[in-house]
């Protein structure tokens, strides 16, 4: 927990400096810089994995920890805020890329703007989604479509509530009343983690399939060169001796 608390406390000061920065000294509206700024947040789960390999190696050890096949799975809990957290900072920043690209345009209506943002938030909201699916399938322990079903719905909610707290903020409140209703964030929300949900499922599948490759890649880094040789020739006498019907592979 001191490791989280740590990661998030470092995370909140960057967004602060970020938003600071990109207010006052580039001089952004602060919708645009308050989803830029907040990407950050997709920092944490590194942030704390660099804080808890940091605490080991002073308070125990500084040789690695070799962990089984079993332990290298992430537990659910802790993918499931890793993923949202993750998935959170790509929507916002999504969200400030493409406000930046429609006022670079100069696009003259609300609905080119609207088209615009939509179009470029996509390129980077859906690869992101999708990734991190990929990196659920190869990592999580258990209840991998659950997990990433989690993930997307709460990044939905959340990254809606943050949009409703910028418009309470620095909107009229008869505007936000007329664009933000119940039925229509509920609507978003909904759809976006539908949508969502099934790009992450295509790289949950394909993670999925690699996760013993993914071990395997861990494993090898941890022994000698030669140990690495004689595994890889172990590997490929043993493919060579299966008949050509039998291996489910072919070179990339």
């Amino acid at each position: 927990m001191k490791s989280l608390g740590a990661a998030i406390v470092s995370a909140l000061l960057a967004v602060a400096v970020a938003y600071y920065g990109l207010v006052e000294l580039a001089g952004l509206e602060k919708a645009t810089a308050a989803h830029l700024a907040s990407a950050v947040m997709a920092a944490i789960p590194y942030l704390r994995e660099l804080f808890e390999k940091a605490f080991l190696a002073r308070h125990h050890s500084r040789t690695p920890v070799v962990i089984s096949i079993g332990d290298f799975g992430i537990s659910p809990r802790r993918m499931v805020l890793y993923g949202t957290l993750i998935v959170v900072g790509a929507m916002n920043l999504g969200s400030g890329v493409g406000a930046l690209s429609a006022w670079y345009i100069g696009v003259s209506s609300d609905i080119q703007w609207l088209r615009v943002a939509i179009i470029v938030a996509s390129l980077i909201q859906f690869p992101a989604t999708v990734g991190v699916g990929y990196w659920v399938g190869r990592r999580c322990a258990s209840h991998g479509v659950t997990v990433i079903f989690l993930v997307t719905f709460l990044a939905r909610v959340v990254t809606a509530l943050f949009d409703a707290w910028l418009l309470v903020r620095m909107a009229a409140p008869l505007d936000v009343y007329g664009r933000w209703s119940f039925p229509s964030v509920f609507s978003n929300i909904i759809g976006g983690t539908l949508v969502f949900f099934l790009f992450s499922l295509l790289g949950y599948w394909r993670g999925r399939r690699q996760r013993v490759a993914a071990y395997l890649f861990y494993l090898l880094q941890t022994v000698s060169e030669d140990t690495r040789k004689v595994i890889v020739n172990l590997a490929f006498e043993e493919a060579r001796a299966r008949p050509p019907q039998a291996r489910r592979a072919s070179p990339p």
